[in-house]
């Protein structure tokens, strides 16, 4: 899988048309997003999964990696390319028992999360929240700071920088 440069984490707004929200996605996969996360948190799987199969068509058809956000059973029934872990899901190592083979994203807020998150072999690693964001409130943002320490890791794998941006 060759992952991108520029990821995009996509979260439907709520009440938001379904069909409001793939047209924004795939506005931006046509804009050069070249990895995708779909996070749909507190949903329930069927819907998730839903959902996750139509943004996975879309990601498919342009040749996007598509990751969804927590779910490991929701990435592998919707056809996911892969899962991003955050520091309070499901272990790397449990995550790799339920689906073998399906690869990893991990967040890391912190250099020591982020040591151990490299240690864990994923496809990649993100590093924030860069900013302040909706999506995570009362955390505060890790800051640019974190980032280039991240930088300064020099990772043998692909790693984003997230949150707020």
């Amino acid at each position: 899988m060759n992952l991108g440069r520029l990821y995009l984490v996509a979260t439907p707004r709520a009440g938001q048309p379904e069909p409001e929200f793939l047209a924004r996605v795939a506005a931006a996969l046509d804009g050069g997003v070249d990895t995708l996360q779909l996070r749909c948190k507190d949903w329930e799987a069927g819907a998730y999964i839903a959902l996750g199969e139509r943004v996975a068509a879309l990601a498919r058809a342009r040749g996007v990696p598509f990751f969804i956000n927590d779910r490991v059973d929701v990435a592998a029934a919707c056809g996911a390319d892969g899962v991003h872990l955050g520091q309070g899901d499901l272990p790397p190592a449990w995550a790799r028992r339920l689906a073998p083979g399906l690869p990893l994203g991990l967040s890391t807020h912190a250099p020591a999360q982020a040591y151990a998150a490299l240690a864990e072999a994923p496809a990649y690693i993100a590093a924030g929240p860069v900013h302040a964001t909706p999506t995570k409130p009362g955390r505060a943002p890790a800051g640019l700071a974190y980032v280039r320490a991240v930088a300064a890791l020099n990772p043998p794998l692909p790693w984003y920088a997230i949150g707020g941006i």
